[in-house]
């Protein structure tokens, strides 16, 4: 069957990392709730504080820091929590830029893309698709998207365990994997 929007054919291997991003994205924030509630010492709080109302993921991540960041402060992890945030927020970013486009191919050999909401936003050009900005994405840019995705699921996981480790609620003998630092890539070319 063809994609709904025709570049999707021709760029399907970014398309299916694009749909990997956007479904995706639900594994950190369910990795940030268990962060945040392991933090605040109570996950099912945490999960229904932050997903019982119909917030905005922005607004959840801000929700989920609040909810945790003292418990991480207190064994000497807030750095690595407030980067564990930062980070979350661009993914934040990245996966709120491909929920509401239009993909289009103009024929530079990258998959293009335009804000909807950026036509019809107040302070924007106006509801006119002549009015739309096309920005790109290709493979090596998508690839350092999700492999940044990975990253920061891997460190709220890593910071959920520590935190756990350094009160004493597991092994001090365990051996904890430290996600590799990956840099956080920029929203598109």
């Amino acid at each position: 069957m063809p994609a709904l929007f025709p570049a999707l054919d021709r760029f399907d291997r970014e398309a299916a990392i694009v749909g990997r991003l956007l479904t995706g994205y639900s594994a950190l924030e369910y990795q940030l709730r268990l962060c945040a509630g392991m933090g605040g010492g109570d996950v099912a709080k945490a999960i229904t504080k932050l997903f019982s109302k119909r917030i905005g993921e922005t607004k959840r991540v801000h929700v989920a820091d609040a909810f945790g960041r003292d418990a991480y402060g207190a064994v000497g992890l807030e750095a690595q929590y407030d980067s564990a945030i930062s980070d979350t927020l661009h993914c934040v970013k990245i996966r709120n830029q491909f929920a509401h486009c239009i993909w289009h191919d103009d024929n530079s050999g990258r998959l293009a893309f335009a804000h909807m909401e950026e036509i019809a936003a107040p302070d924007g050009p106006g509801a006119d698709p002549a009015n739309l900005i096309f920005l790109h994405v290709d493979m090596d840019l998508l690839q350092n998207q999700e492999a940044f995705f990975f990253f920061v699921k891997d460190t709220l996981n890593f910071l959920n365990y520590r935190r756990r480790q350094l009160v004493g609620l597991i092994s001090a003998d365990a051996k904890l994997r430290v996600p590799t630092k990956v840099q956080r890539p920029p929203l598109h070319l």
